[in-house]
């Protein structure tokens, strides 16, 4: 059973792009100031890019595209999706929006937690990005218990419980307000959560209950290897494009 969250309420009755902004907020604990849409020239692309930043379908060109130029600029694959589930968020999917959590495949990197405003599996007509830093991944299939680096206070107890009932962690990562941020998931069930909590692992709560959740499908053949990934069971995501391999993974300090 994955980590459920404990306060996270949210309320939403269209798939407006507006709304993805609220979304947005409430689902990233490193999301402090408003969501701001932009246009890839507008960012500097040499740096990483900060949290809070949007793209979306315009004359410009569309959100899936400015995303993906953005991801390849900062030498990001797609690691882990999954459906977020927002009750009340647009019934006819399900109240599901799709999460995709990013690294450069380099144990300590930088990643993102990149939302959409459309369910796994669909096209989004607009992209929020939340910066993360020191991102570890790790493999759910061979796993052997929660990395030190997060088994520690509330944090640690929680992760202990999830993984005896099956949700292992995939990733650790801290965001650029020095949070602390976890994504597990059962891969039996594709059940998970984004969970954070201080630098200590106290003040601990679910940001989001995760659906549908795996590795992402575009994850180089030499990455699945590495995270033992069953060949065919990896998800479908956005991304189509090749990476390097992914290093043996140290625990995250």
């Amino acid at each position: 059973m994955a980590l459920l969250p404990s306060q996270f309420k949210e309320t939403a009755k269209s798939l407006g792009v507006a709304l993805l902004t609220t979304v947005f907020m409430a689902a990233n604990a490193n999301a402090a100031d408003q969501a701001k849409f932009v246009q890839v020239a507008q960012l500097d692309l040499n740096k990483p890019i900060p949290s809070n930043i949007c793209v979306k379908d315009d004359e410009q060109g569309t959100a899936l595209a400015k995303m993906k130029a953005i991801m390849g600029a900062r030498g990001q694959k797609s690691v882990v999706a999954g459906d977020k589930v927002i009750p009340n968020f647009d019934p006819a999917n399900g109240g599901l929006v799709e999460k995709m959590f990013t690294s450069t495949l380099e144990q300590g990197g930088e990643g993102y937690d990149v939302s959409s405003n459309r369910p796994l599996g669909q096209v989004g007509t607009a992209y929020c990005f939340a910066q993360n830093q020191k991102v570890y991944v790790f493999s759910v299939f061979n796993s052997v218990g929660v990395p030190s680096g997060v088994n520690k206070g509330e944090l640690g107890v929680a992760l202990v419980n999830s993984d005896k009932a099956g949700a292992k962690v995939a990733l650790t990562m801290l965001t650029d307000k020095g949070t602390l941020q976890v994504v597990n998931f059962n891969p039996a069930t594709g059940d998970g959560s984004l969970v954070s909590a201080d630098g200590n692992g106290n003040n601990a709560g679910g940001l989001a209950a995760l659906k549908n959740t795996g590795y992402s499908a575009s994850l180089p053949i030499a990455a699945k290897r590495a995270l033992s990934i069953p060949m065919g069971d990896a998800i479908a995501s956005a991304g189509k494009d090749k990476g390097t391999l992914l290093a043996a993974a140290p625990q995250p300090q």
